[in-house]
């Protein structure tokens, strides 16, 4: 690991040491608090990517369309799933034919 000195304000350090952790270091702090603001940045570029994706794939657009107008209030034992029901015909087509 490179060593670093970074230089802060007095006042800057009075505000910083009450944050620190039992037997934490200025530097583990420092560390710390970056690592959390480098996760932060790409967890934001990360979403703006996702939202853009969602924006412009058509497939995935229309697919967003369904679920918007999809009944979600109505008893949802009275509601099938697709997938469930495709997985049911088939069960019912191999007994059919045992």
């Amino acid at each position: 690991m490179r060593a670093n000195t970074l230089k802060l304000e007095e006042s800057l350090l009075k505000e910083i040491y009450p944050l620190l952790a039992p037997k934490q270091s200025l530097a583990g702090y420092v560390r710390e608090v970056l690592r959390k603001e480098i996760d932060s940045y790409y967890r934001k570029k990360s979403a703006e990517r996702y939202v853009s994706f969602l924006t412009q794939d058509k497939e995935v657009k229309t697919e967003e369309e369904l679920w918007s107008t999809s009944d979600l209030d109505s008893d949802p034992v009275l509601r099938t799933n697709p997938v469930q029901r495709k997985k049911n015909n088939i069960r019912k087509r191999i007994k059919k034919n045992a």
